[in-house]
């Protein structure tokens, strides 16, 4: 029985440690709700200085059109380059409509707006430059003022114009 072979019984052990596992802790729902707020209303802010750091040292002007109501038309400020204005007023999906008239606030000189097309505006704020989606405005120096009577919700011409 010498030529016997001994079994040893024994276990395999695995040398590598062992990862513990990390519970994740879930967010409650008020830090998810806090987290969100917070993001909207930094981005809420930094829009808002954007709009400021643009309009800073730009030209007004007053927009008017046909429907325009009883408060006048809206008022932007951009830079007036020859025939054509180029401004950035934020979260406007429209721009400004041909057909109507804008009058530049510091000297009263109207034109027709002829075009509204997008264009990129870069704004410097904070020793950073931003990206926005502005609009181009092509302009018609070409304005005819006339004398009205205006009756109720008509206008009517001016006897001799």
């Amino acid at each position: 029985m010498a030529d016997e072979e001994k079994v040893v019984e024994g276990e395999v052990v695995n040398e590598e440690p062992k990862e513990e596992k990390k519970e994740e802790k879930k967010e409650s729902g008020w830090k998810k709700f806090w987290a969100g707020a917070k993001k909207s209303i930094d981005d809420s802010l930094l829009e808002s200085r954007l709009q400021s750091a643009y309009n800073d040292k730009k030209a007004a002007f007053t927009v008017y059109s046909e429907n325009g109501g009883l408060l006048g038309g809206k008022t932007l400020r951009g830079v007036l380059e020859g025939n054509e204005l180029v401004y950035y007023i934020h979260n406007d999906e429209k721009g400004v409509q041909p057909d109507t008239v804008l009058v530049q606030d510091s000297d009263k000189k109207a034109f027709y707006v002829v075009k509204c097309e997008k264009k990129t505006v870069i704004i410097n704020y904070d020793g950073q430059d931003y990206e926005r989606e502005g609009y181009r405005l092509e302009l018609n120096p070409d304005v005819k003022e006339v004398r009205v009577i205006k009756a109720g919700d008509k206008y009517y011409l001016k006897p001799g114009e």
